[in-house]
């Protein structure tokens, strides 16, 4: 896969304006030796770079006077949401590439997220039959986000928001996040230092996790779902043209889409012990064999192999994409 490696060719020379943790640019990503070894180095000055890179043009704006080239790259929605690359951008003296989840080059499989080890099915079943039927969401509460892409909505936060009042309001849901309103009872913080750790231990006494992505786009499906299931809930989920289905069969986690708050309030509530348990072992199985498929996959590597070959490109064909 990486024979390209080995072949002769410049080094390509990067300068980051912003910190770039949760990506490969970052020095604690597991693939960020990989950039090394191709030949990719980071600079001190963005005078001494062939390329500023960044993950919201914001960070980018200050150098844009600068006979250099440009790069976005970002797995998150909301950070770069052009559709595609280079683009103009005003105040930039070169077009700016994108990498980003609508160019396709970042989210490559719908298990790219996926960071949990195998379940062992029959203690998570019996671990999911042993929990009281109670339903928690873990979110934080921001004002209302709209995104608008291609002329489609992906916000997906004011859903959740509508959905967290009424199941909280009729006792069917306990919210734990910050800054809600007061009108919410929160029954705790679910971020912070060691917020994973605290997640699985809330988790650990519920049978139902609305775990809902921020944004509805094509292979953006984090970790939310797959820590609802190793935690041992059954997750309601919005699986609308993410890909989801790609990796689980329709009627396994509780689907989210085109359902009112009051109607899924109906559909948890309703919903008998014998189906619960059904629907919570097919998450399982699905969850288990993608865990297979991404160890199979090394999406990790298809990532960074794209992400080397892109920065050579920008490096020897100036802003060819």
């Amino acid at each position: 896969m990486f024979s390209f490696l080995t072949r002769k060719r410049p080094r390509v020379r990067l300068f980051r304006p912003a910190d770039m943790r949760w990506t490969l640019f970052h020095e604690k990503d597991p693939s960020f030796p990989r950039l090394a070894a191709a030949g990719v180095v980071f600079v001190e000055t963005a005078e001494e770079a062939d390329i500023l890179v960044a993950t919201h043009i914001d960070s980018l704006t200050p150098y844009g006077g600068l006979d250099r080239a440009f790069l976005i790259w970002t797995r998150e929605p909301r950070l770069s949401t052009v559709l595609s690359s280079p683009f103009e951008s005003p105040g930039f003296r070169r077009p700016v590439h994108a990498m980003n989840c609508y160019t396709n080059d970042v989210n490559v499989t719908p298990v790219a997220y996926l960071d949990e080890p195998a379940i062992d099915r029959e203690a998570a079943l019996r671990s999911f039959r042993a929990k009281r039927r109670r339903t928690a969401m873990l979110a934080t509460h921001v004002v209302r986000r709209d995104l608008y892409v291609g002329g489609r909505n992906l916000d997906l936060n004011a859903l959740r928001i509508a959905i967290a009042t009424y199941l909280n309001a009729r006792d069917a849901c306990d919210v734990y996040g910050r800054h809600w309103p007061s009108r919410i009872r929160v029954s705790g913080e679910s971020r912070g230092a060691g917020w994973v750790q605290a997640k699985r231990a809330i988790l650990a006494a519920y049978q139902v996790n609305i775990a809902f992505e921020n944004t509805s786009w094509r292979y953006y499906i984090t970790e939310k779902i797959w820590q609802a299931i190793t935690g041992a809930c059954l997750p309601v989920y919005y699986g609308r043209d993410n890909g989801i289905y790609e990796l689980f069969p329709r009627d396994s986690f509780i689907e989210g889409h085109g359902l009112s708050p009051e109607a899924l309030h109906d559909v948890i509530e309703g919903m008998g012990e014998a189906e619960r348990l059904e629907r919570y072992a097919l998450c399982v199985d699905a969850q288990n064999a993608a865990v297979v498929r991404r160890r199979d996959e090394t999406p990790d590597e298809a990532v960074a192999t794209r992400t080397i070959e892109r920065l050579f490109a920008i490096r020897e064909r100036g802003d060819a994409a």
